[in-house]
Formats: structure tokens, C-alpha cells, sequence
């Protein structure tokens, strides 16, 4: 992301699932963009997982929601 120097998330998991296969996963909850400048955004955001053929879990897509 091209955010200004300072500019980060905090993100907590709420619940997630895995696939019936047990190769992919997903997880969401709360997460606050907080600006350089102090000011709070807050959200909601969604992460897909993948796991690799050694079995680690990798994310594939981060997706902030409304």
C-alpha cells in the first residue's frame, strides 16, 4: 500500500473457518487504520488463506469491508 510514513493498521481476528479439504481458510473481525496524525478509521476486513504443500498457512487476499 502507498501510505503515508506513520499510517498502520491494528487488526484482531474475530472467528475464522477452514475449507472442508483443509486447504484454505478464512478469518475476519475488527480492524482501525490509524493516520499519522492520530485519527481512527474503523472497519471491518476479511483474509483468505491458502496452505502450502509443506502445510503452512500463507494469506492470499486482505480485504477491508464496510
Amino acid at each position: 500500500a502507498n501510505w503515508p510514513a506513520g499510517q498502520h493498521i491494528e487488526w484482531a481476528p474475530e472467528a475464522g473457518r477452514v475449507s472442508e479439504r483443509g486447504d484454505m481458510g478464512w478469518t475476519w473481525g475488527n480492524a482501525t487504520t490509524i493516520a499519522p496524525d492520530g485519527a481512527r478509521s474503523t472497519g471491518r476486513y476479511i483474509s483468505i488463506w491458502t496452505r502450502d504443500l509443506d502445510g503452512n498457512w500463507k494469506y492470499a487476499v486482505d480485504a477491508g469491508v464496510n
